[in-house]
């Protein structure tokens, strides 16, 4: 058996370590490691050194785990390191080891392809104040890349709209990975974006992550990608964006401030799951809008609060089908709800009052006794199909409310008037 700091012999999976502190799994103690400030490497980390020759030159030795200890490590300008095989790449935390950058990213992979297994774990990376592009991790491929984990790390940028439209995580050509407790903050483009122009499969999962005070999107999802999105929080940013074939599962997550989640699509399906989420203070923009063709989508379980200054909760454009709304969304009521412009059907579940709206104007209350509640139409609608009338609710024109009854003919009968 090797020898680890914390480890046991599990006959099935053979040999294994577990940190209790990190909580991730460590190599035997008999891999290489190698430390960026130690000889014959000797990265000062001071800030002000350019250490970019040092740890590269420690990463060229393709030992297993690369460590940094506490320091600001000084990246050259418009050079960062690039990735040369699977490592654990490990700070002593995301305050306590930073790299800074400036018009270059301070981990790219290579363009062509596959790098799997490569762990970025416990640091920092800052755009430094004049840059114009670069950020903290590039691993764009014409291959596959898998199984990469980036765990807490935090990438700053130079300021909210500034230091280029790059994003700060850009992740495309993948078949999977995870990133767990990362933090974004100030950048002018992107947060994270996760893309694939082949439509290579881009699998992904967050966890716990957090985003503020970004220009570009929160999460750019596109071209190709799977991602679950579970926790952490949207603060102040343009919110999600899911496009084209992508299937997301975006649960549990705190938006505050920003558009919430734009689901838009050209030519291709996407199908998308918005659960158990809270809406606080979404301003200028939908919490959630379906745009352009067809989507798959469900809304359940989520809060609603303070409405957008000049869009609903929920708005669902012309074109689209197939998307379910409910049971369990909390604050979506009667009086400002969801505008459906799509032509499939939407099914809907009970608001906070327990009212259940069958179509964006008719809303049913169970706990009532089925009693129905209708919103006045601003016009007449189309003449009913054979058999068949509409029963609707309208301004008579003196302010009085009306409950009318549309027939086949054309024909309106009004049932009653206003007293």
């Amino acid at each position: 058996m090797g020898s680890y700091v914390n480890g046991v012999y599990v006959p099935v999976l053979g040999e294994i370590g577990w940190d209790d502190e990190v909580g991730d799994f460590l190599t035997r103690s008999g891999e290489s490691r190698v430390n960026v400030k130690a000889e014959p490497y000797g990265a000062k980390g001071d800030g002000v050194t350019n250490d970019t020759a040092a740890i590269q030159a420690a990463i060229d030795t393709h030992a297993n785990i690369v460590e940094f200890p506490p320091g600001t490590y000084k990246l050259g300008d418009g050079t960062g390191l690039q990735l040369t095989g699977p490592t654990t790449f490990r700070g002593a935390g995301r305050r306590a080891t930073v790299l800074t950058t400036k018009n270059a990213y301070a981990f790219s992979a290579p363009s062509t392809g596959s790098m799997d297994e490569v762990y970025i774990q416990d640091l920092g990376t800052q755009v430094r104040t004049g840059s114009t592009s670069g950020g903290g991790i590039k691993a764009v491929s014409n291959s596959y890349h898998s199984s990469w984990d980036i765990s807490r790390v935090e990438c700053s940028g130079v300021g909210y709209g500034a230091g280029g439209t790059d994003p700060l995580i850009w992740l495309d050509g993948f078949i999977g990975g995870s990133l767990r407790h990362v933090r974004c903050a100030n950048a002018g483009g992107d947060a994270f974006k996760v893309a694939s122009a082949g439509f290579v499969s881009n699998t992904f999962a967050f966890w716990n992550c957090g985003i503020s005070n970004v220009s570009g999107q929160a999460y750019n999802l596109a071209g190709g990608s799977m991602a679950k999105i579970t926790g952490g929080s949207v603060e102040g940013s343009a919110g999600i964006l899911v496009a084209d074939h992508v299937s997301a599962r975006i649960k549990e997550i705190w938006f505050e401030g920003n558009q919430g989640i734009h689901v838009t699509c050209t030519g291709a399906s996407t199908n998308t799951v918005i659960a158990d989420n809270k809406f606080h203070n979404t301003t200028g923009a939908n919490h959630i809008r379906f745009q352009n063709t067809s989507h798959y989508g469900v809304v359940r379980g989520n809060t609603f609060q303070d409405a957008p200054s000049t869009s609903d909760y929920v708005l669902i454009d012309s074109g689209i089908t197939g998307t379910a709304i409910g049971p369990g969304n909390k604050g979506l009521d009667r009086d400002q709800h969801v505008t459906d412009n799509g032509t499939g059907t939407v099914n809907f579940g009970p608001d906070r009052d327990g009212w259940m709206p069958l179509m964006s104007k008719l809303w049913v209350s169970p706990s009532r006794g089925g009693v129905l509640y209708l919103k006045e139409l601003a016009t007449d609608p189309d003449a009913a199909g054979a058999d068949a009338g509409y029963l609707y609710v309208r301004d008579n024109g003196s302010g009085k409310t009306q409950l009318c009854i549309r027939f086949a003919s054309g024909a309106v009968q009004v049932i009653a008037t206003q007293p």
